[in-house]
This record gives structure tokens, sequence and C-alpha cells, in this order.
């Protein structure tokens, strides 16, 4: 069992892991911060899943799938991870490996809990923005998983950028809109 004081250690040390992450942008040293937080307390599952995107940033696909799979692992005993975002992400570690598929069947897993969410009116631990926050993240993974796809699936791409579309354009979100329409024109 953690001791309160090691807790809140990690607890700070996942903070400024965050802190550097999010607004410095110093991944490496995010990295650092998070490496030290999970030392102290291994069950802390959403150090594993920061730990994650971060390593995208660095292009450290594998090392990120390892994360993400973890954070998913601990979200079954522990309910402090968000379990869609893990599956975005390691949707996206596979992708920048080549893995279409699995990066596909991880986009399919994060839609499905955002849209069983948005039809609840659930939300998960970690939202701040409510609603806001998990029209963007199906939003974005809508958009992802319709690049995954033009490898192979060129109809079910351009669906999939449609629907991407349509949620940034609701959320007034004009450069993530913009950006799908670009990668729409490069499939017409």
């Amino acid at each position: 069992m953690q001791s309160e004081q090691s807790e809140r250690s990690a607890k700070e040390l996942y903070n400024e892991g965050q802190r550097l992450h999010l607004n410095g942008r110093d991944y490496l040293r995010a990295i650092e911060y998070y490496n030290q937080a999970i030392r102290l307390n291994p069950n802390f599952g959403n150090a594993y899943l920061d730990r994650g995107f971060a390593r995208i940033q660095l292009k450290e696909y594998r090392e990120a799938i390892k994360d993400f799979t973890r954070a998913m692992e601990l979200e079954l005993e522990y309910p402090d991870t968000n379990f869609p975002e893990a599956y975005y992400g390691r949707g996206v570690a596979y992708a920048g490996i080549g893995d279409y598929q699995k990066a596909i069947d991880n986009f399919n897993q994060a839609i499905n809990l955002d849209s069983a969410a948005e039809f609840e009116g659930t939300r998960s631990v970690d939202f701040t923005g409510g609603e806001q926050d998990l029209k963007f993240r199906l939003a974005t993974a809508y958009y992802s998983r319709g690049i995954a796809k033009a490898q192979k699936d060129r109809p079910g791409a351009i669906r999939d950028l449609q629907r991407s579309a349509k949620l940034f354009s609701d959320l007034g979100a004009r450069s993530d809109y913009q950006k799908v329409q670009n990668f729409l024109k490069k499939l017409s």
C-alpha cells in the first residue's frame, strides 16, 4: 500500500511532468518526471498515459504502445486513467510504426467508448471541459482513423473524415476543420 506522502509526491512529480509536456513541450524532461512518479507509485495510470503521449512526440512509438497498454491494464484495477485516450494514443503509436490495422482497431475502441459516453451522458474522470472535450476527442479519433483507413479503405476514410469535419465545425474548431478538409481534397 502506498503511503500518503509518496502518493502526494508522485502526484507532484506528475504535475511537473505535465507542465513541461503540455506547456513547455519539453518531452524528455517530462518523461523523466513521469518516470519518477511511476517509481513512487507504480499504479499511477495517468503517468503511464501521459508518458505515452510524450513518447509519441519523440517518435518513440513502441515504448508509447507499452505505456498505453499499461495504462489500460491499470484501468481495470484503478479508475484513475482515461481509457478512450489510452486507446487513441495507442492507435497513433501503431500508425507511427505503420501497423494501420492495429491503429484502426484502437481508434475503433476509442470511438466506441467515447460514443457510448456521449450517448449515456457520462464523462470520464479526467474531463474538465465535459461534452466539448468529448466531441473534440471524437472528432480527433475520426480524423486519425480516417488517415489510417486511407491506406486501404478510401470510402471508409472519406466517411470518417467527413464525420470529423462536421464535429470540428460544430465545435467551431476552424483550423482543425480546415486540416480535415485539406486531407479530404487529397483523397478526391
